[in-house]
């Protein structure tokens, strides 16, 4: 039981806290993980609102942020 305890916390850390989880593009494939993780400050997980490019490129519209629910991590 205290294995599955520990297996279920080191998932919901990686899914909340790091990137692991998430995809390698993101806007609609307009923007890398790893471009956004390194203009944007602290730690955390990357997460887009938006779905990207829309019709031509003026319609695009999406937003990245990074959030952590680790104490000292900026939010």
């Amino acid at each position: 039981m205290a294995v599955l305890v520990v297996v279920v916390a080191g998932l919901l850390h990686a899914w909340r806290n790091t990137n692991v989880l998430t995809a390698d593009r993101l806007c609609g494939g307009l923007v890398s993980a790893a471009q956004a993780d390194a203009v944007l400050p602290g730690s955390g997980r990357l997460d887009a609102e938006g779905d990207g490019p829309g019709e031509d490129l003026t319609d695009t519209e999406c937003r990245v942020g990074k959030s952590s629910v680790v104490l000292g991590s900026g939010e």
